[in-house]
Formats: C-alpha cells, structure tokens, sequence
C-alpha cells in the first residue's frame, strides 16, 4: 500500500472510535491514511480494490469531524445509491437521497432538510449537482466533504456519455466555501489519474493505492476457435466451454456472465434457461421497475445467474459471487478488472473465465471506433490477453505498481484449468 502522506495519522482513540462504529477489530491501512488525510483537510485520491472497504475509507472522517458541514457523495448509479443509503444509515448518520427520481415536492423536502441543518450526508448523481436550486442550498450549509465515488467514470463516461461529470470541478470551485475532496475507484491506471485530478482541480491531494492484487480471484482466458471462422461454430464453443465452467461453480455463490452485446445478453440468457439455469438478463432496456426485481433477485437468492451489459454489479455489495464470465472480449482492461473484481468479496475463493475470439476485436473496434483513446486501451487488452505472462504481474504494471512475483495460479501460470 503506497501512502504518499503529509499528514499525521488519525490517533489510536480515533481509530478506536471508528472500529466500534465500523463493526471492525482493526481499520486497514489504506483506510487509516485515507480518513487521515481527509481529517487533517487533505484531498485524497483512493483507488483500492473492491471489498477494500474504501466506504469506510470515505466516510470515516466525516463521522470524526460531524461538525465540519454535510457530506456529499456523488454516485452514478442508483444500484450504488441504494447499498450506500443503506450503510450509511447503518452507521447512523442521517441521509437524504437526491435524484431524477423524485418528485417536485420530494425535492424541495430534501433541500429544506439540508437547509435546516438535519442532513448528515447527502446521496446525489453529478447531475443534480448542475441544478441551480441544489448549489444555492448546499452552498448556504457548507459542504464539508465531497467524495466523487468510482471516479474512473469521469474519464469513461464524462463528456460523451454524461456531460454532468465535467462538471463536478466547476461545481466545487464555485462553493463559497471549498470543501475536503476524496475521489475513489477500484481502478485507475496513470494516465486517467492525472484526467481526475484535473477535472476534479483537486488539490496536490495525497494518494493512497491499496494494491491491485486479489489473490482469493482465480483469473482464466482461453482464446476460443483459433482455427475457427464461422460464427455459429465459435458460438457452440463459447457455449461448451461456459457449460464446463458452470459444472463445478459451487452451490454456495452466484454468477455473472457479461456480454458486449444486449442481443448477447438475450441468446445467452435464453440458452442457460432452455438448460434448467435460473438465468436472468439484464441490460439498459429493461423497464426500472424490471430490473430492481432482477437486483433484488441477485441480492437475497444464492444460486442464479445473471447475464448482463457492464454496468450490472458496480457497487453491488454481494459478498458470494463465485464466478465471473466474460463471454467475449471486454473493451479494456479497466472494465476487465472493474468486472471481475465484484467476484469474492467475502474473502473466498473464486474464479473469472474470459472466452475470447481474435473476431472479439473487431467487433469491439465497432463500438469504441478504431482510433482515440478507447482504441488503444482495447489494443491493449487484447496484449494483455494474448501475451502468455501472468496476469496478476500484467495488472500490476498496468496500474502502476510494482510488478512483482507471478501469482501462480492464472492460466498463464498454470494451464492445466
């Protein structure tokens, strides 16, 4: 864990005070010098691996300096809203929720709350932050701390896909009064390090890396139909290949099968069912209302496969999922690892398949474009699939760490999975 630290830690009675709120023995220590530098008045650059507890890491210094204004966390999705509501109100800290799904007088509720001082922490998405009527109120409190959650999102999705995210900097350099300013991920490789710290204006903020490593995460690719070209033929394999892996997944966890395509979603899911599979799909289509009974499916029952689009578990906080499969190519290797680190949250043993065909490429060269930014990292990915090094040691470099030993358990270390 790297902690590059101008501040003191947060003393031992401190920790002690956390520990008890946390439900924890001990804090570890990329969370001690994350909440450190929050409490000292330092903005904090995080990127731990998931199940890392950077919540935790977030939060702790608003639960040490209460008096110091409302907490905003900003959250893309309302997946991530709902399992953050709810730990925050197990921590007791009073929450309000503001997003597109409330109604005209919800939304001045939840404002008059804040404006009356009886918000604790305030659950938002970057485009309420644009509303005139949410600055002015928060504003007028004070914010204390504002915490921009899986921050690898500014760099995919500001801009293009959701404008609002290029502008969160604007928004803090506008308050009256700047707050403290943590952004956190799973994943960050250097370059789209330095488009976070511009785009936030965060400033000469201390970073802390967890390390990237999840040794309990079994990580397997197989190049499939390497003397294959016709599609259906590379199809019956993926599909031979997927049945072989769900033989033997444990009947104590759930799965994930992400496809590049919602018609992926479909064939697949509807294969796994004709099989006696509970398979569900799950992409942007679905009606709201559909996909939190799907959510909720996941959430409470043990056995079910989920076969999803990328966003589907971000945040989620299922700590059994056994089985990560990628039935084609990812687009890179931050959503690889973004995808496959929701896999063994509880500490256990788990494994993540990648079935990949050399068409896989060009048919992700269709969504991304094939110059730019997204093209390279696709490039990328494929070197990080094909190359035959470990891929805990390729992870490491990728994110910036040092390479280290093999893992000794990958495909490419061993072959015989």
């Amino acid at each position: 864990m790297a902690f590059d630290a101008p501040v003191t830690e947060i003393t031992a009675a401190e920790q002690t005070v956390l520990c008890r709120r946390f439900g924890f023995s001990e804090l570890r220590s990329h969370q001690i010098a994350a909440i450190s530098a929050m409490s000292a008045g330092y903005d904090c650059l995080l990127t731990v691996s998931t199940g890392g507890g950077k919540s935790e890491a977030i939060l702790g210094a608003k639960l040490l300096h209460p008096e110091r204004g409302v907490h905003v966390q900003i959250e893309p999705l309302r997946a991530l809203q709902a399992d953050m509501l709810t730990r925050m109100k197990a921590l007791g800290l009073r929450v309000e929720l503001l997003n597109s799904d409330l109604s005209a007088a919800q939304f001045e509720s939840v404002l008059s709350k804040v404006q009356q001082g009886t918000v604790d922490c305030l659950l938002t998405t970057p485009e309420q932050l644009e509303k005139s009527r949410v600055f002015q109120a928060l504003n007028a409190v004070g914010v204390g701390f504002l915490a921009v959650d899986e921050c690898h999102c500014l760099v995919e999705w500001g801009g293009e896909f959701r404008p609002a995210y290029d502008k969160i900097g604007t928004f803090i350099q506008h308050l009256d009064k700047r707050p403290v300013v943590a952004a956190c991920t799973a994943t960050l490789a250097p370059d789209a390090e330095k488009h976070v710290r511009k785009s936030l204006h965060l400033r000469d903020p201390v970073r802390v890396c967890g390390s990237v490593d999840r040794p309990e995460i079994r990580q397997l690719a197989v190049e499939i139909g390497t003397d294959l070209t016709v599609s259906d033929l590379i199809q019956k394999e993926r599909y031979l290949r997927l049945k072989n892996i769900l033989k033997d997944y444990g009947k104590d966890g759930s799965v994930i099968v992400y496809c590049s395509t919602v018609k992926q979603v479909h064939d697949v899911s509807a294969w796994l069912r004709c099989r006696g599979y509970d398979a569900e799909a799950f992409c942007a289509e679905l009606s709201r209302s559909e996909k939190q009974r799907i959510q909720h499916r996941f959430r409470s029952k043990k056995r079910v496969v989920i076969v999803a689009t990328s966003a589907f578990g971000m945040g989620m906080d299922k700590p059994n999922i056994r089985l990560i499969v990628h039935m084609s190519m990812p687009l890179s290797i931050e959503d690889y690892w973004q995808k496959t680190g929701r896999a063994g949250r509880d500490g256990k043993k788990a494994r993540c398949l990648v079935l990949w065909h050399k068409s896989d490429f060009n048919t992700n060269a269709l969504i991304v474009g094939r110059s730019g930014k997204k093209y390279r990292k696709l490039l990328q990915l494929r070197e990080f699939l094909s190359s035959g090094e470990c891929f805990a040691q390729q992870l490491r470099s990728y994110f910036g760490q040092p390479k280290g030993k093999p893992c000794h358990h990958c495909s490419n270390c061993k072959h015989n999975f």
